[in-house]
């Protein structure tokens, strides 16, 4: 166990860890966060395997919610700037969770200014519970019908996702696995929109279609656990993002990489 420590340690003061994962950590820790070996260890490997794998460059906005501290809870991974939080939000240790009716999280960040290509986004949610009624959020956009807009929520039953993007129509929808935690993406390529789940250790392409994207990317605000019509749900969220198109390749790679590192640092579980 000390060798192990010591070895974590060695390897942080010896600039062996990731550039961009000493700076996350040295932001988080500013902001009031205490972060162990083991968690400077576990980011370091995140960002080493996003990296070696190609996906990188893809992300746009992470936000890892887990330290129990809004400040830095709130901080991008990839850019380092911070998003805010606004009503009633508990920041739990391993996830943030909405009080159901005031409380969400903005990016600070509009779709134009997130994503530069309209044929190319995806955005999702690490969720340890999903939401528990109908017609709420997990991402969303503050523009809505006639505007151009996103959004991944719960359709009816609450167990189902429904997801749009960028004009009408253009929905996904589909009853989920069943489980009471997973990452789950919308995702466009130019040519399909698919709606991606990883549940129990496995990735699947749950819904797909090929509708022309509508029109470009709007000014309007993108928040976790809200949306078009101010549909704020109750799940707990272990992280967020925003991204280019990752595909179904790159998907199943981040959500795996997202999945270990989110339960390596928090001790908990998704099924």
């Amino acid at each position: 166990m000390s060798y192990s420590l010591g070895n974590i340690l060695g390897q942080y003061r010896a600039g062996r860890i990731d550039p961009s994962a000493k700076a996350y950590i040295t932001s988080v820790t500013a902001a009031g966060a205490t972060v162990s070996a083991t968690q400077k260890n576990e980011i370091n490997k995140f960002y080493k395997a996003a990296k070696s794998t190609g996906y990188y460059t893809s992300l746009k906005r992470l936000y890892f919610p887990i330290w129990g501290v809004a400040a830095a809870n709130a901080i991008d991974m990839i850019s380092l700037t911070s998003g805010m939080f606004v009503g009633g939000v508990t920041h739990a240790a391993g996830y943030i969770q909405s009080n159901g009716t005031t409380g969400y999280f903005t990016a600070n960040g509009k779709m134009n200014q997130i994503w530069s290509n309209s044929n190319s986004i995806s955005f999702g949610v690490l969720a340890k519970t999903r939401n528990t009624t109908q017609f709420k959020a997990y991402v969303g956009t503050a523009g809505g019908y006639p505007d151009n807009y996103a959004l991944l929520g719960t359709t009816s039953p609450p167990s189902a996702y429904e997801a749009y993007l960028i004009g009408i129509p253009t929905g996904l929808g589909v009853v989920t696995s069943g489980g009471q935690g997973a990452l789950v993406s919308l995702d466009w390529d130019g040519t399909t929109r698919r709606l991606i789940e990883r549940y129990a250790g496995t990735n699947t392409t749950r819904s797909t279609n090929t509708i022309a994207n509508a029109a470009g990317l709007t000014a309007v605000d993108v928040y976790f656990n809200n949306g078009v019509f101010g549909q704020i749900g109750n799940f707990q969220m272990g992280a967020g993002w925003c991204a280019d198109s990752l595909g179904v390749t790159n998907s199943g790679l981040f959500f795996a990489h997202l999945q270990t590192l989110w339960q390596n640092t928090t001790g908990l579980t998704l099924p």
